[in-house]
């Protein structure tokens, strides 16, 4: 059940920024043609696409690890895999450590912006606790992930290397 939530949370995050991802495609082609034709320059359209790219970044961080479409390094030849594997599982949990103190702090950033953009009011330009709550977000599914509640949709090449290995070994 759990699993089924994390996935629907992070499928529904995907979607924003996919949805994000046509507003900057818009937002540039309407910018462009304000500055050009219209001779009137629009700082919003500007702002909030600078804004959307970092909240797309941010959103799409689980999705990208959950497909298994993120850049992965392999360091150890494929002759150690098992040592792989356990240095693969060693740090990912440092990772999803990591990504649970960092999000921590990112959380502390987002409630005194929040807090200072509501007590001053701001008229000029975006909020930025919008960026920090999407962070927040982004890294707490992406920590989540790390943790490996929830399987990668496609196999690594470690998990691979190690049960073909198993599999020569059982015919020998």
């Amino acid at each position: 059940m759990l699993k089924s939530i994390y996935r629907r949370l992070v499928a529904a995050a995907a979607v924003v920024s996919g949805l994000l991802l046509v507003y900057m495609g818009l937002a540039t082609a309407l910018g462009v043609f304000a500055r050009y034709v219209l001779r009137t320059p629009s700082r919003f359209l500007f702002e909030s696409t600078e804004m959307a790219i970092a909240i797309c970044v941010f959103l799409v961080l689980a999705y990208t690890a959950l497909k298994g479409r993120h850049v992965r390094v392999e360091v150890i030849p494929d002759r150690f895999a098992k040592t792989n594997l356990a240095l693969d599982k060693w740090s990912d949990r440092v990772t999803a450590l990591l990504s649970f103190v960092f999000a921590a702090f990112v959380f502390t950033q987002f409630y005194n912006d929040l807090a200072s953009g509501i007590r001053i009011g701001s008229t000029t330009g975006l909020p930025r606790w919008v960026p920090m709550l999407t962070f927040f977000i982004g890294l707490v599914l992406y920590g989540i992930f790390q943790l490996r509640w929830v399987k990668p949709e496609i196999e690594t090449d470690i998990e691979a290397s190690v049960a073909e290995n198993q599999t020569e070994a059982d015919k020998s």
